[in-house]
This record gives C-alpha cells, sequence and structure tokens, in this order.
C-alpha cells in the first residue's frame, strides 16, 4: 500500500475528533470573553458575607462569580488536548 493513502486514511479517522477540539477551542474563546465580561461588569464579592447576599440576588450570577464558566472551560481544554494529541502524535512520539 501506498504510505500517502494510509496518512489519508488515517487523518480521516480522527476528522469528528479535530472538528470537537475545533469547536471547543472556539467555544472556550467565546465563554472567556463572556466571563470577562461578567467580572468587569459585576466583580467578584470580597467577602463571604458579599457572596451570600450576591446568592440570594442571584443564583446564576453567584456561581459565575464563583468561577463556573471557569470549569465548563477546563471541561472544554481535554477535548482541545486531546484533539492536539491526536494531531501531533504522528509527526513526534514525545
Amino acid at each position: 500500500m501506498n504510505q500517502d493513502t494510509d496518512t489519508e486514511t488515517v487523518h480521516s479517522d480522527w476528522n469528528g475528533l479535530y472538528r470537537v477540539g475545533a469547536v471547543a477551542a472556539l467555544l472556550m474563546f467565546v465563554l472567556t470573553l463572556v466571563q470577562s465580561f461578567i467580572f468587569i461588569t459585576n466583580p467578584p464579592p470580597s467577602t463571604v458575607i458579599d457572596y451570600f447576599t450576591l446568592f440570594q440576588k442571584s443564583q446564576i450570577l453567584g456561581l459565575l462569580d464563583l468561577d463556573l464558566l471557569l470549569i465548563v472551560i477546563n471541561i472544554l481544554l481535554t477535548l482541545i488536548y486531546l484533539a492536539l494529541y491526536v494531531a501531533l502524535v504522528r509527526i513526534s512520539k514525545s
């Protein structure tokens, strides 16, 4: 078999993961912008009492100030790292 054909077949087998990694990277970028906007417009409280007050006012805003989006971004990073690993493992095993 031709090595170029084998390489193309291997690449096409992973196209779905490459797309998932690309979408995760774009979504991570958008969520980072959203999180930055939220922190600029509503800075996190400085005391525990302020957090309780914030949670009574808005549970969603309280969770966002407690880095809920950072948790989502870290989950997306695992997908990005997996796609990068598959893309780069053929170039260099290390």
